[in-house]
């Protein structure tokens, strides 16, 4: 008796339980859904894109000399929804920069065709003035078409009087992980918002949608440290938006979708049914997502061209404002 009681004692094992995440308060959860950050372990959303089972290892080479290093990769995203078919799903492709030395990342600009080097190119400009660096590498890896980027960028900015340097890291080492470890949150937190999204309206969106590039666009003003002074609204939130009409009888406030902020003035972007625009004041009203579905519905414009028509008039923007 007493061996098989030994036995039966070696044989029982106590289980150990993993960690059951507990939502916070409720007036806490509404605060998180505006940017999903930091990454919060009760969240769904969070979980569902940017839980990770591993991470790459960094090397620390981008800090080995004295000159910043600007690491630059694209970022391949497609979603397709259940019993859907992927190859008729788009893929966004979306570039994506990080320095190591101020530990400053950025979404450059998503939706791109893989011809668009002049746009990428300014957008490298416009990140490296950005971080105010004289002196820098460009750091990228083998691929063809993001060293030919690469190329072009080095030569623009030689040719602007800022020494550039270009660099790739040796085949199948950890070189680049910064932008690699980059490019993963990016397109983590993208998902976190498009889920949150389909959640709110119990649909599911592929990347044909055009609210997946808004979302990889949207993620950068999450991520930089202006929200911890900019008024946020959750993404793709239905809100009224504040329109300057000359006509004195029609409502100056429109019912709109909020698709994000532009991250050099506190500028609302919104989508009013029919085109892109920019606001200087939207007001959030609780109301079920649902009933504004048909914002969603018709909705197709890409980051891609909505960026090209924001560009267009956020000159004439400004000059109203001031």
């Amino acid at each position: 008796m007493a061996a098989a009681k030994e036995t039966e004692a070696e044989q029982q094992r106590q289980p150990n339980a993993q960690k059951l995440a507990e939502p916070p308060d409720e007036k806490t959860q509404p605060l998180h859904s505006l940017t999903h950050l930091p990454y919060q372990e009760w969240c769904p959303h969070c979980v569902a894109f940017r839980a990770r089972p591993g991470r790459h290892q960094r090397d620390g080479s981008v800090k080995d000399s004295g000159i910043p290093t600007v690491s630059f990769d694209f970022a391949y995203t497609k979603a397709v929804e259940p019993g859907g078919q992927a190859q008729g799903t788009s893929t966004i492709i979306a570039l994506i920069g990080a320095c190591g030395f101020i530990n400053q990342l950025h979404r450059l600009r998503a939706h791109f065709q893989k011809n668009d080097f002049d746009v990428m190119v300014s957008e490298m400009i416009q990140f490296s003035q950005t971080l105010g660096h004289g002196e820098c590498n460009f750091l990228c890896d083998n691929e063809p078409s993001i060293m030919q980027v690469q190329k072009k960028a080095v030569q623009a900015r030689r040719a602007m009087g800022l020494m550039t340097h270009s660099k790739t890291p040796a085949a199948y080492t950890h070189g680049s992980s910064l932008c690699e470890n980059t490019v993963d949150r990016v397109r983590g937190l993208a998902g976190t918002l498009m889920n949150h999204v389909e959640t709110k309206l119990s649909i599911k969106l592929n990347t044909n949608h055009g609210l997946w590039s808004w979302a990889l666009r949207h993620q950068a003003c999450c991520s930089i440290d202006l929200r911890l002074f900019m008024e946020m609204t959750e993404f793709a939130e239905p809100a009224f938006a504040y329109t300057n009409t000359p006509l004195k009888g029609n409502p100056r406030w429109q019912r709109v979708i909020v698709l994000g902020k532009i991250e050099t003035q506190d500028t609302y972007v919104v989508f009013t049914g029919s085109t892109a625009m920019l606001t200087r004041s939207v007001r959030r009203i609780a109301t079920d997502w649902k009933c504004h579905l048909d914002l969603g519905s018709t909705f197709t414009s890409t980051s891609r061209h909505g960026d090209s028509r924001l560009d267009l008039v956020e000159e004439s923007f400004q000059q109203n404002v001031q």
